[in-house]
């Protein structure tokens, strides 16, 4: 249970080894065998890996390894969960059979307050701690900007959340729901207060470390969220019992709060320290190697992985992996088509030059570098390159090919970050799972404008600068395929597509389709929304592209909150549930 007596401090002791690396890796650490409060609050080394420790879950529900077994995009219209059996979490969320008991969240609540247990205890030791004055006020913002963020990964699934005070080890809390405005309130001060404590940038060995950037730019997002429709006066009113619930998940509407939102993603363009990734060596090339380069000025805060072949294990077909292993992530036929053509209109413009004989020619560089289609070359285990094949029961990879279900049923495979000179099995590269970057303060920015003003240059600005690093034509008008005489609702339809694609795959869809009260018509409908992909007949220079349902998937007004787990709400009476869960 989350708030009876923590026994959080021992557990936290694991990683508080003796001594710590010189390498960029400073989440490893060693098992101790003597370690207690006393031993390590009166010793450098294993302070700092306390602290270390509040680092390593920072990733929930962006990447396939965390409590869900799969990413969120599974449980979204970009993507699908590759294995289909009836416990597969991802399964059961999409066909909206689960319950606050068997929720595929519920290990988010514990594990992020767990967290922020661990920060509150950091924090109310660092001052009697050994380390220089410079390194306890470096690390008590550290430790404030992680709290912060692992209440914000509460939030934005719960709304909101008891916000827990420094406490001895011993209290016992039965704390109600703070509202949402607190909560948004709550970290935008620490976030704040955080700021003025860390540098922009660390040391080498201390790289990917929160900084100043990172607590601007959680800031941004927050703000952004807090501005969208479900916070921002949408909530659920058709929803029985919502009243009763009201202060936790909703806010009255404020148009005031997109220009809060606004502000705070131009304090992190006004570093002049972050900016998009470029290489042109061939157009787009940037955007493939902002995933694989480890130190880049486009990551603003991420999940530091050593160089390997995690991502290339999880997501690349049979073909490319050890045998026993299957791709965690279909793309869906919407994903596909979302992407516009090398000249940046979207496949349904007769001007686009879109031609659904050969679906996959003329596309914009993006497409390529997320999206991998029948034919596309790779590496392979024996060392040479070659075709991944997904036509109608090609072996190993084709959709029908499998008979649990594991090769693709969609047509297609997750490329995005992966290296293509590596597979599952064999190769190494580096990944740094980006959890902030640049590329999504620009985005933050154009919706913000927009919805304060509607079309404007300062709505186009941003995006062309996404475009243009993207590798897209510029156009007559060198205005990338961006509809300037849009009115605000186009250009809003216009802003979240583009926001699908760049940050495809990175744990953001799921959210995106909730704050802005949008699942509804992407996600699932009450009676089943049909999802399709693309069964490829024929052969090499003669293939036909049938487009065939695949699913249905479920949603229901209620599943824009995620429920209180409900083993926590039997031991804390004073936690009201997320509406339409009672």
């Amino acid at each position: 249970m989350l708030f009876r007596k923590y026994a959080l401090f021992a557990a936290a002791l694991i990683v508080a080894a003796a001594g710590c690396k010189k390498s960029s890796d400073f989440l490893d650490a060693k098992l101790p065998s003597d370690l207690n409060e006393e031993t390590v609050f009166s010793d450098s080394a294993r302070t700092m890996n306390f602290l270390n420790r509040v680092y390593t879950q920072v990733q929930h529900s962006s990447l396939p390894v965390n409590y869900m077994g799969v990413p969120t995009d599974v449980c979204t219209d970009n993507g699908e969960v590759s294995y289909t059996g009836a416990t597969q979490p991802g399964v059961y969320y999409n066909n909206g059979s689960f319950t606050p008991a068997n929720c595929p969240f519920n290990g988010m609540w514990n594990d992020c307050y767990a967290n922020i247990r661990r920060a509150n205890r950091y924090l109310s030791k660092v001052g009697v701690t050994p380390l220089s004055e410079g390194l306890k006020s470096r690390t008590t913002g550290e430790a404030k900007f992680l709290r912060t963020w692992y209440y914000f990964l509460l939030w934005r699934t719960y709304g909101g959340v008891p916000i827990v005070p420094l406490l001895q080890i011993t209290d016992e809390l039965n704390l109600p729901r703070n509202s949402y405005q607190e909560t948004v309130d709550y970290m935008v001060k620490e976030l704040d207060e955080a700021a003025v404590l860390l540098p922009q940038d660390h040391e080498a060995q201390d790289y990917g470390r929160a900084t100043k950037g990172a607590c601007l730019a959680l800031k941004a997002r927050i703000l952004l969220y807090a501005a969208s429709p479900l916070y921002n006066g949408g909530g659920l009113t058709e929803l029985q019992g919502f009243d009763a619930a009201k202060q936790y998940v909703q806010a009255d509407a404020d148009p005031n709060r997109w220009t809060l939102a606004k502000n705070a993603a131009l304090a992190v363009i006004s570093m002049n320290k972050y900016g998009l990734y470029t290489d042109d060596q061939q157009p787009g090339y940037g955007y493939y190697k902002t995933f694989l380069t480890r130190v880049n000025n486009e990551m603003i805060f991420c999940f530091m992985n050593t160089p390997g072949r995690t991502l290339e294990y999880l997501f690349l077909p049979k073909s490319r992996a050890p045998q026993s292993n299957v791709s965690y992530v279909f793309p869906t036929q919407t994903m596909v088509d979302a992407f516009p053509m090398a000249n940046g209109l979207p496949i349904t413009d007769p001007a686009s030059g879109y031609d659904p004989l050969h679906p996959y020619v003329g596309r914009e560089p993006r497409f390529k570098y997320s999206i991998l289609t029948n034919g596309t070359v790779w590496r392979n285990n024996s060392g040479t390159y070659s075709a991944i094949n997904t036509y109608f029961m090609a072996p190993n990879d084709g959709m029908g090919s499998d008979p649990n279900g594991y090769a693709t049923r969609f047509g297609t495979y997750v490329r995005k970050m992966l290296d293509e000179n590596v597979t599952g099995s064999q190769g190494s590269t580096e990944h740094n799972y980006p959890l902030i970057r640049y590329a999504e303060i620009l985005l933050n920015l154009a919706e913000a404008e927009n919805e304060i003003g509607g079309p404007s240059e300062a709505v186009f600005e941003p995006l062309r600068d996404i475009r243009r690093r993207a590798g897209i034509q510029p156009g007559a008008d060198n205005n990338f395929g961006i509809p300037v005489n849009a009115d605000k609702n186009a250009m809003r339809t216009f802003i979240l597509n583009e926001r699908r694609i760049e940050l495809c795959f990175e744990g953001h869809r799921f959210w995106d389709n909730r704050r802005t009260k949008t699942a509804a018509q992407t996600d699932g409908s009450p009676e089943g929304k049909p999802f399709y992909g693309t069964k490829i007949t024929g052969t090499e220079g003669n293939w036909v592209y049938e487009t065939i349902e695949v699913e249905k998937r479920f949603f229901r007004p209620e599943m824009y909150y995620v429920p209180i787990p409900q083993g926590q709400m039997n031991v804390e009476p004073n936690l009201v549930q997320n509406p339409g869960w009672f």
